[in-house]
């Protein structure tokens, strides 16, 4: 090898340390240098390193994958971490905003999951399987110490590194549904399940009984609060009307049939000054937009507005979504 670019490469690998300490990352951002190009990485909160430099997810950091919550996980189109494309270092982070279908403030903590437990569980075939939003989690409480006795709940797990913002954005509301085992039957369960989070330490706890054959097996979390809700077989999520029209949020659908929807806007004495009807079909999921008819005159009122779905000749979902004043 010529001298000279032996010489020349000695002295860029003697001042390589300089010129990386030379890069000042920004408060917070931690400098990173196991690429050919060192850059500024948020490794407390960030969505492609896995909390430690040369942990990259593999794939391009737009369109392929990135850390959430400590593992690699399909990337979304979110930008995944400060990452400078060019050859020259930046010292300032770049983040692209994405819009989010849910609107919550806590997306991007870490949670976890505690199951809590009373009834038949005191056998090595006496479990409940948990599932979130359908998909299976774990079998919980093999042979553990929870009887029909107890007086409250027991902890039996804590589920960690649970993606609640991926479900969040999909459809607006946790649900983790406990499915026992046929041996669970000297008793009725009860059932609770708590949303943590992990930085906060904040807890959200939903406890349902099961006395019947029959009874509700589930717990659910609404997104925005985390407040406790009942899952009907259809849910509206939002509804944002005028005296024209009402743009209309389904968030949960598993009808698996055409349903009839009915707007009417009213006032203390039940006239109504405004209406319109309309489908929602098979499954339909997401925002639709229904146009109102007026069939009354209306001048300086307080009309309240009620949305009413049916199916044939029966009533499966009524709910007043707020007021307005014609």
């Amino acid at each position: 090898m010529n001298s000279k670019l032996i010489l020349i490469l000695i002295c860029f690998l003697v001042f390589l340390p300089e010129i990386y300490s030379s890069i000042n990352c920004p408060t917070g951002y931690t400098l990173c240098t196991q690429r050919t190009t060192p850059y500024c990485a948020n490794l407390n909160n960030d969505r492609e390193n896995c909390g430690a430099c040369g942990n990259e997810c593999e794939g391009p950091i737009d369109g392929g994958y990135c850390c959430v919550n400590g593992k690699c996980t399909d990337n979304t189109g979110q930008s995944c971490s400060y990452n400078p494309p060019s050859t020259t270092p930046q010292t300032t982070p770049r983040s692209t905003p994405t819009p989010q279908t849910t609107p919550t403030t806590h997306f991007g903590f870490p949670y976890l999951i505690k199951i809590k437990l009373k009834g038949d569980y005191d056998k090595s075939f006496e479990y409940s399987t948990i599932y979130l939003n359908g998909e299976k989690l774990k079998e919980v409480c093999r042979d553990c110490d929870v009887n029909c006795n107890l007086q409250n709940t027991k902890q039996v797990d804590e589920i960690k590194n649970i993606d609640i913002d991926k479900y969040c954005e999909e459809t607006g509301y946790i649900q983790i549904a406990f499915a026992d085992s046929a041996q669970v039957d000297e008793c009725g369960s009860v059932y609770e399940a708590c949303i943590n989070m992990t930085n906060t330490n904040k807890e959200y706890c939903c406890q349902i009984k099961c006395d019947e054959e029959d009874c509700q097996n589930y717990v659910a979390f609404d997104c925005d609060s985390f407040n406790c809700i009942n899952l009907q077989d259809i849910g509206i999520k939002q509804a944002i009307c005028d005296t024209n029209k009402c743009n209309i949020r389904i968030f949960r659908n598993v009808l698996n049939k055409q349903v009839q929807i009915s707007i009417l806007f009213y006032d203390k004495d039940g006239v109504i000054y405004y209406k319109t009807s309309g489908n929602i079909n098979k499954n339909f999921i997401g925002l639709k937009t229904f146009y109102l008819n007026n069939v009354n005159d209306c001048e300086n009122n307080n009309l309240e507005i009620k949305i009413n779905i049916i199916d044939g000749e029966n009533l499966i979902l009524t709910k007043k979504v707020g007021e307005i004043k014609c």
